[in-house]
């Protein structure tokens, strides 16, 4: 399967996205911590931005190197 790579703009569109989602889950987490259903939304969404933030990274260091 062809790997798709993304722009830095959309990756840090999806950066902000995802951290804003978080953080909205930690509020709410704090006043429900037994919504289990909220708690995988929020594990999931840590995941994707920890993935997207490895991809920047990558992307930014390459883009130094080949400067």
């Amino acid at each position: 399967m062809k790997e798709c790579r993304r722009s830095k703009a959309q990756l840090m569109q999806l950066i902000n996205e995802v951290s804003f989602a978080v953080n909205d889950m930690n509020l709410y987490l704090d006043t429900h911590p037994d919504d289990k259903c909220a708690m995988e939304f929020m594990t999931d969404k840590i995941r994707i931005r920890e993935e997207a933030l490895k991809e920047y990274a990558i992307d930014r260091k390459s883009t130094r190197l080949n400067s």
